[in-house]
């Protein structure tokens, strides 16, 4: 009869001790990747928390900034000028309107004869000949029609290019088709008011991308200002964030007001993982609290979702919506030294 095979006895005790070992390093682990997850997400709601508080200090300096400009052209003769010339003189004026915020577009005043004087910033002016002459550099440009009784009628407008001393640069003719006040919503709206009315949001038409104008009436002309919804996006895109992350505000009817990148002739790009996860979270119940989350994409992967109510233009409510994968999270911890390298990562 075989003899029974018998190991020595420190095998098997030094399998159990490196078992042990294993068994200890992974609780080890494990617990710690708990705790570093509580911390990145303690980080995580800290930061979307101040974003969100910058972001609602935006909307309410931009809501004061309209307000008193209203209040300021309330008593401004520029709603009586009937020359070019007698317009030219308010520029001053109105350019530092539009240096009192920087979501305002551009400012306008539209006439009970058709005529329309507009002030905005020159845009991209330095892209398309701009620099006219050594040290003169585009800064404001003035969009200006005559009353015509042929709204179709393009030959009256001109467009003046003024640095930003509010010297003359050029002058040239309107290359767009002409704006005629009396049959834009904005003015419209206004005329028949005797309050500040605004308007949803449109594309401009002198082609400085989308937002939405404030509108009031002043005798037979009508004063408006232009918010931007596309520099709100730039303000949103100054925001620092992982390359995955997605931010954007929304409407209550979940249509996206603003967004970085966002313009008149681009449209969304929901392909990206994030705006995926965004639509798929703007379809569920949403309270008016804020609220953070982890919601889990198609692909597995991971993200926090944080959402916060916004005030709005108006009696609007917005919301700020911003989702993050949490692997991004956890790079930008491992390399900012936050978190151990040798502690690993499970989605």
């Amino acid at each position: 009869m075989p003899m029974p095979l018998r190991l020595p006895l420190h095998i098997p005790v030094a399998v159990l001790f490196s078992l042990l070992i294993l068994a200890v390093g992974a609780t080890i682990s494990i617990y710690h990747f708990g705790e570093t997850r509580l911390l990145i997400e303690a980080a995580n709601t800290t930061l979307f928390r101040d974003r969100a508080e910058d972001v609602r200090k935006t909307l309410n300096a931009a809501n004061r900034a309209v307000r008193r400009s209203f209040i300021l052209l309330a008593a401004s003769p520029l709603a009586d000028a009937n020359t070019r010339a007698e317009r030219f003189q308010f520029l001053p004026e109105l350019t530092g309107l539009l240096d009192a915020d920087p979501l305002i577009d551009s400012v306008m005043v539209g006439y009970g004869d058709g005529a329309l004087f507009l002030v905005q910033r020159a845009g991209g002016l330095q892209e398309t000949g701009g620099e006219i002459r050594s040290g003169a550099m585009g800064v404001w440009s003035v969009i200006d029609m005559d009353s015509s009784d042929d709204p179709g009628d393009a030959v009256s407008g001109l467009e003046y290019v003024f640095d930003k001393d509010l010297r003359l640069i050029r002058a040239s003719a309107w290359a767009g088709a002409r704006i005629e006040p009396r049959l834009s919503a904005w003015y419209r709206l206004a005329a028949a008011s005797d309050r500040i009315e605004v308007t949803k949001a449109y594309d401009f038409q002198h082609g400085q991308g989308r937002g939405i104008t404030f509108a009031r009436r002043n005798g037979s002309s009508v004063f408006g200002v232009n918010v931007s919804f596309v520099r709100l996006g730039n303000l949103l895109a100054e925001q620092p964030v992982t390359p995955s992350t997605r931010i954007r505000l929304v409407a209550q009817d979940h249509a996206t007001v603003s967004a970085p990148g966002m313009s008149s002739g681009t449209p969304q790009n929901l392909t990206a993982g994030g705006d995926r996860v965004i639509e798929s979270v703007l379809t569920q119940p949403q309270g008016n609290a804020a609220t953070q989350r982890i919601e889990s994409a198609a692909d597995g992967r991971a993200w926090q979702v944080s959402i916060a109510p916004m005030p709005g233009f108006v009696d609007e409510a917005w919301k700020l919506v911003v989702v993050t994968p949490e692997d991004e999270l956890f790079a930008e911890a491992i390399g900012c030294g936050s978190v151990p390298s040798h502690l690993p990562y499970w989605p």
